[in-house]
């Protein structure tokens, strides 16, 4: 069962702490990952994509 329906409250405050008021869904993640499977990315290296909606901008 989805965490979601088995703990909704403690789901809802996850959503709430993102900065755009919703949890990422799969095909967002595998948007970022098909970038560096194009020809367009092939001068980018050595870099972290945090692909997180800015959770964690600003906390390094």
């Amino acid at each position: 069962m989805p965490y979601k329906e088995t703990a909704p409250e403690e789901f809802k405050k996850w959503e709430d702490s993102n900065p755009i008021g919703r949890l990422g869904k799969p095909a967002e993640i595998g948007h970022a990952v098909k970038f560096f499977f194009e020809d367009g990315s092939e001068f980018v290296n050595g870099v972290i994509l945090p692909v997180d909606s800015g959770c964690v901008a600003g906390n390094f």
